[in-house]
């Protein structure tokens, strides 16, 4: 099948160009960096600098998260393994950002300040 060439070289640009969306999640951006992928199969990129130009696009913030959970060994990882690592962050983004079930304004969740009680916080149940 014919793919163009000019069509080839903007969707590798958009690779070795990738920047995470203010508003994205890192999962979302891992999603939408893969797609670029599958737009382009015959970019030519080994694995390795297909791992670190989606890395290197990332927030500051999330770069920091990914490092965290790698003990700081990420970009020291087999790329295989470090694009299967960003497969399984995404896979399970629905387990972290589930609703919180904790409401603050609940009666359960109200609490007195007294002041004379240096900052204590006493908890009202009311049930």
């Amino acid at each position: 099948k014919f793919f163009p060439i000019q069509k080839t070289n903007s969707l590798k640009r958009q690779m070795t160009t990738f920047s995470q969306k203010d508003t994205e999640s890192l999962p979302q951006a891992w999603e939408r960096f893969k797609d670029l992928l599958m737009l382009c199969p015959h970019h030519g990129f080994e694995r390795w600098r297909v791992v670190s130009h989606f890395y290197d696009g990332l927030t500051p913030k999330d770069r920091q998260f990914i490092e965290m959970m790698c003990n700081g060994n990420f970009m020291y990882k087999d790329p295989e393994d470090a694009f299967d690592f960003l497969d399984e962050i995404a896979e399970k983004s629905h387990i972290w950002s589930t609703p919180n079930t904790f409401e603050p304004n609940s009666q359960k969740a109200k609490s007195s300040i007294n002041p004379s009680n240096g900052g204590i916080y006493h908890l009202k149940e009311e049930d």
